[in-house]
């Protein structure tokens, strides 16, 4: 976004008494719509409409100018702008009765909270459908809503009051858990900036002011779901004692992976590069295809995966009759202590133990460099053989512990 001078409620009047400058430029914000900015220049006095979307991943930033004023009046800038960051958001087609799709929805308290949630819930599934991916943060934001948020259906989305949200995180906190608050309040945040796209909505934010918990998702998650190394052999075991062989070979991948388990079995076989060594986590996290190297160990957990994957004919690397979406879609099974992410932690702890860089072992978990540090970091070069060596010495430390503890039992 622009730096803005000033932010007012804008008017023609209000627009035309805007002084302008002998050099340089300045920018307005309209408070009644937040993506609607006024260039006040040396000429000229121009509308332009500034919103963002998110694109694998990453939040971009879209600049379209609308027109001068006054050939273009306050109020139609307005719509012009409300259509445009319409169009900027992964939106989908409303029902029948709704105005179409790019074109601005009139009127501020006509929609309540409940409505307005329904709709932010039919975005987010839209965008899960476009980035192949399963709707579980609309499915969850949906029940964070009718756990916390509910007594407030019927409430009009301009009736909402920062004081009362502030009282509401604080009885979440009080009576759900902390965790339980921040992530209600950050839906209705969500539901509230979707809101605004369509609305004239206050422009400030409506849970500023609120005193966040911050709780980690992962806190002390790592020490309660992290397999043991005294118990590795023993899980092995167990794994290798599975009478279905491809969920036993989905486990044992994500182990030596270190990957999400929702991505791992979404893996198909040509995924797998025979000829190059390596996997390709598709539809990640993140957003963009994560490149794995591939150890001995791991290579030859594929080729069996493939074969059995032929044997089925199916297009999926760890096929399952049972799934409606034909692979792999849970991972608990009751004869395992532990499934799913307890690989992740085990994986990561094994590469913070070997004294593994954090630039390699974020490449090889699939985590994003965020910071400039990181951003000196030529990743392509970091695949030619570093990234190997490094899968390498973890894959032969995860089958040492499950070998070497099982022989210390034995003596």
């Amino acid at each position: 976004m622009p730096r803005v001078k000033e932010r007012l409620a804008l008017t023609d009047k209000i627009v035309g008494r805007l002084g302008k400058l002998d050099a340089g430029f300045y920018m307005v914000q309209d408070l009644k719509c937040r993506h609607l900015f006024l260039r006040v220049g040396r000429h000229h006095k121009t509308w332009s409409v500034h919103f963002q979307r998110r694109i694998n991943g990453a939040r971009t930033g879209f600049t379209e100018t609308l027109g001068h004023w006054p050939h273009i009046h306050t109020d139609p800038a307005r719509k012009l702008a409300q259509g445009h960051a319409l169009r900027g958001v992964d939106y989908v087609p409303p029902k029948k009765g709704h105005a179409k799709r790019g074109q601005p929805i009139r009127g501020t308290a006509s929609e309540t909270l409940c409505q307005a949630m329904a709709r932010h819930v039919r975005i987010l599934k839209h965008g899960s459908r476009l980035a192949g991916k399963r709707p579980t943060w609309a499915k969850e934001s949906a029940r964070l809503y009718r756990a916390h948020l509910s007594p407030w259906a019927k409430l009009p989305l301009d009736k909402l009051v920062r004081a009362e949200v502030q009282s509401l995180h604080f009885k979440i906190g009080s009576t759900h858990g902390q965790s339980a608050a921040d992530h209600a309040l950050k839906v209705l945040r969500s539901c509230w900036n979707h809101a605004g796209d369509l609305y004239d909505l206050p422009a400030t934010v409506i849970t500023k002011g609120v005193k966040w918990f911050r709780v980690g998702i992962r806190t002390g998650a790592a020490d309660r779901l992290i397999i043991p190394a005294g118990e590795m052999p023993q899980w092995r075991a167990d794994v290798e004692a599975l009478p279905d062989r491809t969920r036993a070979l989905f486990h044992l991948t994500c182990l030596y992976t270190g990957g999400r388990p929702s991505e791992v079995s979404r893996m198909r076989p040509d995924n797998v590069d025979l000829l190059n060594q390596t996997i390709t986590l598709v539809n990640t996290k993140t957003g963009a295809d994560i490149l794995i190297p591939t150890s001995k160990a791991l290579l030859a957990i594929l080729i069996e995966a493939r074969d059995l994957s032929a044997a089925k004919r199916s297009p999926w690397l760890f096929p399952s009759p049972d799934s409606k979406s034909g692979h792999i879609s849970t991972w608990r099974d009751k004869t395992l202590s532990h499934t799913g992410y307890s690989m992740r932690y085990r994986a990561r702890t094994t590469m913070a133990g070997l004294g593994m860089p954090e630039a390699l072992s974020k490449r090889l978990m699939g985590h994003v460099e965020a910071t400039v540090h990181s951003g000196y970091i030529a990743q392509s070069d970091l695949d030619l053989g570093w990234l190997r060596d490094a899968q390498e010495k973890v894959s032969a430390k995860l089958t040492d512990m499950m070998v070497a503890n099982a022989t210390n039992k034995a003596n």
